[in-house]
């Protein structure tokens, strides 16, 4: 992801009653863990939602310039 760009994460809606582990808490604090920081919920249907992930201003200089050495040594997997 590059620090201006953001991630869309599909979800089952917790009214849809679809047997998960997988919720917007358990999305966000992975996120957080990756610097990243949700901005904006949305209901795509009765059963799924999605969750737009966008890496934190505070930390945006940071990952162009991993991103950037990633490129540099030929790296593929760079943030």
């Amino acid at each position: 992801m590059t620090s201006t760009g953001y991630s869309a994460t599909p979800l089952p809606r917790k009214a849809s009653k679809v047997p998960t582990y997988i919720s917007e808490d358990v999305i966000r604090d992975r996120a957080f863990l990756d610097v990243l920081v949700d901005v904006k919920v949305c209901a795509v249907d009765e059963i799924w939602s999605g969750l737009k992930l966008v890496v934190r201003k505070e930390n945006r200089a940071a990952h162009i310039n991993a991103s950037k050495e990633g490129l540099q040594h030929g790296r593929t997997d760079a943030p």
